[in-house]
């Protein structure tokens, strides 16, 4: 049986309890909105009554229906004809059978006229039944009328009439309105749309634009998203910036009702789209340009309003006549044509100027939604308005919402500069909006004609601003993956040292990955030796990344140390210092991070989008950095954020992979893969992660060799401890002595001038493969020491992780000793709670089976916590497509187990197969965080 529309099962219960109760009405209307859902509402209720074995008869009517006379009595007595699925007596089924042995067939007397006559006939004789005509709005009177008379007589037998518009109550029958949904609603409607939960931007802008509207909430992301939706991980989100699209005409029921509607309220709709602020004018001035006449524009309006698509003024509080729901506003102004909409427009902004002219009262309606109309009315307008004035206005709206509203601004912004005659205003406006979006870091706002702009008044920036802009036109070519045209202006400007092009060279270079060319750059540029203290430090932090990219972090230490006290500015200017807090976090050094943010007495909310996402992913604040990172993944391709973007999609893939989400791991990884960023390889150690999950061990062996190369053909070292560490314990478990001893050679080599983190990575893998290889020599000192570096890290997951090691270690040399400072029960313990803090029971399944293998308690396999987390990560690897088989060898149980597992969880969340859990799953309908241990 199909699922209850979202929303409704309140009004689908009045219903029942109407059509079901001994003393309910004879008729009952259900009333709603176009879109309101009338048809799933009737449908659903449908279901229930026949599952409650009641005889129920369904038809629709169609647009034009009510122009012939009995055609809805001929439609029901079709349906009558069709045996009810409850089975009723000999007597009454004969006795309804008969009437219908001549079917109205025409318009005599023995056919269309006197089917209702006919239908009076079967009704009686058939017995207890339900009647739901949908859009009845459409049924012939001729039908209507003599049905509700005959209802009245026959108390066996009850209609539930589905009509469009909201009006007032029939005070003959009983109604159920239905509602717009609210915002919480609109949650698991969204979810099933997109197979996927949707994020709060996204939810509260479809509502915003729906008003509650299921069909308008629905078109509104389309059957898979349009261009401002993507989903990514598992979730939807709303692709920042981009303007509300018109639903495609495919989709649009909307407009096809107003055009029912007849010509007259068709066009009165076209107008009121453009005029809709204009509140106690509205109506005068949709007259005056539909050449319609003042009572045919107000019948039309009330029209629109019994419709439930207009409200008027009554229900603004002044602010005249509106659409109900935004999106339908936003579509039927894209169906105005160029010349309709620029006259309108024009009589708009005239109404406009002459109401501000005679009072300075704000407009009641909101003054965001007010600004937008204008400016879009303004543009619209073109020559028909005082091009000086609206310029005038341009700039002021585009002051107001450029911080909400980047990308129209930047377009306003545009048609300003070209109407204005005032160069000196022009020149404000254009660096202001650049300088404004700069330190906002919003460089994808910005267009061509927009840098056109910047180019032509650039003169009167400082020569380090400039540079900087400059730098940030390069961003946005990486932003748009447009690496060869990047690549193209490198070459310009690093072969022009006049121009002393050392900002923007340095960007694209690392935005290129051509890191061995920044210290000449830096040579060039004079840059170390710079008067402006701002640019020596952007030489300096150049010079300390190149060295961090090579392996050797020690000049960003160095940096960090002294950048108080050399550079006092970096404390007031926070932006100046951003790219110094993507450096620290590059090195994995979070203890910087946090002296630094302390020195500048800021918070990690005050880091750009992707430095907060990197420093709440290694601080361990997985489930957070997850919800930002799929908004940035949705809103920012990987080639604009560098290394630091190829970390972060590391990182996510990490946090995904130990949650029980192999398959949405691989899929972060393949989006940054091909995006054509030069340091694809920092990803291969995660990549083999998934690899192995899987069981594909050579794949994961190959991928790892291929990262290495590429690194080594690059001259970077950054990361790369983390494939050395992967390919040798791939070649531990493979038995190969001699390979794991280079690996382990290379590891410490890297280790020696590396991070901290490098430093972890080699002891941890040490004490890996001795696990793999228990007759190695005692390492009882390298698992104390990689405790202790892992302890200094403030990495949770590293502590965990290392924690899990060194106990596994010690359980498998069995050599008497202590591994670590506590024995090997009391670290898998420490280990089970942080793994627990992450939400990540792939490694709490992991370590569970270590704590039984110590006889530690919570792996005991009737412990209610253990079952309900494994139910968790059963039901998210089922999700992700993994057979039975795989379940077996990822969970170490049999395929009876998985199977026997399975049902039970079939039968606890009420479904019937992997396809539906998976559903339940993806939808977000079946969540649950896994349950904490009283002591934890």
């Amino acid at each position: 049986m199909p699922s209850d529309p979202v929303g409704r099962d309140a009004e689908i219960r009045r219903l029942l309890e109407a059509v079901t109760a001994p003393s309910g009405p004879p008729v009952v209307l259900l009333r709603g909105e176009v879109g309101a859902g009338r048809t799933t509402v009737l449908d659903a209720l449908g279901h229930r009554l026949r599952a409650a074995r009641t005889p129920t008869y369904q038809v629709r009517c169609l647009p034009g229906e009510r122009l012939t006379p009995g055609l809805l009595a001929h439609r029901l007595l079709l349906a009558l004809a069709v045996p009810p699925p409850a089975p009723l007596t000999a007597g009454h089924s004969a006795e309804w059978a008969s009437p219908l042995t001549r079917p109205c067939t025409g318009a005599s007397d023995s056919g269309t006229t006197s089917c209702p006559a006919r239908l009076a006939q079967a009704l009686r004789a058939h017995g207890p039944a339900v009647l739901l005509v949908d859009d009845a709005q459409h049924a012939d009177p001729e039908t209507v009328t003599p049905l509700h008379s005959l209802l009245s007589e026959l108390p066996s037998v009850r209609l539930v009439l589905g009509v469009a518009g909201i009006g007032r109550p029939d005070g003959t029958a009983c109604t159920v309105d239905l509602p717009p949904l609210t915002r919480d609603d609109l949650i698991p409607l969204l979810a099933l749309r997109l197979r996927a939960v949707p994020d709060d931007v996204l939810v509260d802008e479809v509502h915003r634009l729906s008003a509650g509207n299921p069909a308008a909430a629905v078109a509104a992301v389309g059957p898979e998203g349009p261009g401002t939706v993507r989903v990514l991980i598992g979730r939807a989100h709303l692709v920042e910036g981009e303007p509300p699209p018109p639903l495609p005409p495919a989709n649009d029921r909307f407009t096809a009702t107003l055009r029912e509607l007849g010509d007259p309220v068709w066009r009165t709709a076209r107008a009121l789209s453009l005029l809709e602020p204009l509140a106690d004018r509205t109506a005068e001035l949709i007259a005056t340009v539909t050449d319609l006449s003042r009572p045919t524009v107000d019948e039309a309006l009330e029209r629109l309003v019994q419709c439930g698509l207009v409200t008027g003024p009554e229900r603004n509080a002044g602010a005249g006549w509106r659409f109900r729901i935004p999106l339908v506003a936003l579509t039927v102004r894209a169906r105005v044509g160029p010349y309709e909409r620029r006259v309108v427009s024009a009589v708009a902004v005239q109404a406009h100027w002459e109401a501000a002219d005679r009072t300075t009262r704000e407009t009641r309606y909101g003054q965001s939604a007010h600004d937008i109309w204008l400016a879009e009315r303004l543009v619209d307008a073109g020559g028909q308005v005082s091009r000086q004035r609206a310029a005038r206005e341009l700039f002021g709206v585009v002051e107001r919402l450029r911080d909400t509203h980047p990308r129209q601004a930047a377009r306003w912004l545009t048609t300003a500069v070209e109407w204005s005659d005032d160069e000196q205003r022009c020149a404000s406006a254009v660096l202001d909006h650049v300088l404004n979006a700069r330190r906002k870091r919003e460089v994808r706002t910005f267009d061509e004609n927009v840098w056109a702009m910047l180019r032509t008044f650039s003169g009167q920036l400082d020569p380090f601003v400039r540079q900087s802009l400059l730098s940030t036109e390069m961003a946005q070519l990486a932003e748009c993956g447009d690496m060869a045209e990047l690549a193209a202006r490198y070459r310009v400007s690093a072969t022009d040292p006049g121009a002393r092009p050392f900002i923007p060279a340095v960007r694209a270079a690392s935005l290129l990955g051509l890191w061995s060319d920044i210290p000449r750059l830096i040579d060039v540029s004079e840059a170390g030796r710079h008067p402006v203290p701002l640019e020596r430090f952007v030489g300096r932090l150049a010079r300390a990344a190149v060295q961090l990219i090579a392996g050797d972090p020690t000049g960003l230490q160095q940096l960090a140390r002294t950048l108080p006290a050399e550079f006092p500015f970096c404390a007031e200017d926070f932006a100046s210092t951003a790219a110094m807090f993507d450096a620290l976090l590059l090195a994995e050094d979070t203890q910087a991070v946090t002296a630094l943010l302390t020195e500048c007495e800021a918070t990690v909310d005050r880091l750009p989008q992707q430095t907060a996402v990197l420093h709440r992913f290694l601080t361990g604040a997985w489930t957070e950095a997850l919800a930002t990172a799929g908004s940035l993944m949705a809103n920012t391709r990987p080639t604009a954020l560098g290394p630091v973007g190829m970390l972060i999609y590391a990182k996510a893939s990490t946090a995904l992979l130990a949650r029980g989400w192999p398959s949405r791991a691989g899929t972060v990884l393949d989006i940054a893969n091909t995006a054509g960023s030069p340091m694809v390889y920092m990803l291969a150690a995660e990549q083999a992660a998934v690899h192995r999950f899987f069981g594909r061990t050579d794949a994961a062996r190959e991928i790892l060799c291929q990262g290495l190369a590429t690194a080594a053909d690059g001259g970077c070292a950054l990361g790369t401890a983390a494939l050395w560490s992967e390919l040798t314990l791939i070649e531990a478990e493979r038995g190969r002595s001699d390979l794991v001893a280079s690996g382990l050679c290379e590891l410490r080599r890297i280790a020696l001038t590396g991070r901290d983190s490098d430093r972890l990575t080699y002891l941890r893998t040490r004490v890996e493969a001795r696990t793999a290889d228990p007759d190695r020599a005692d390492g009882v000192r390298e698992a104390r020491e990689a405790l202790a570096v892992a302890r200094s890290l403030g990495q949770p997951f590293e502590l965990a992780r290392t924690l899990l090691a060194v106990a596994r270690a010690g359980q498998a040399a069995d050599s008497g000793h202590t591994y670590g400072e506590a024995p090997a029960e009391r670290l898998l313990a420490e280990a089970y709670d942080l793994f627990g803090e992450l939400d990540a029971p792939l490694w709490r399944h992991r370590t569970r089976a270590a704590l039984r293998d110590a006889d530690a308690g919570p792996g005991a396999p009737r412990d209610p916590v253990a079952a309900e987390e494994t139910e968790v990560l059963l039901a998210r690897l089922v999700s992700e497509g993994l057979s039975n088989r795989r379940l077996a060898e990822v969970l170490r149980v049999s395929e009876t187990s998985v199977s026997t597992r399975l049902n039970r969880l079939y039968r606890h969340l009420g479904v019937r197969s992997r396809v539906e859990l998976a559903t339940a799953v993806v939808t977000g309908q079946y969540e649950p965080r896994p349950p904490r241990r009283p002591d934890s």
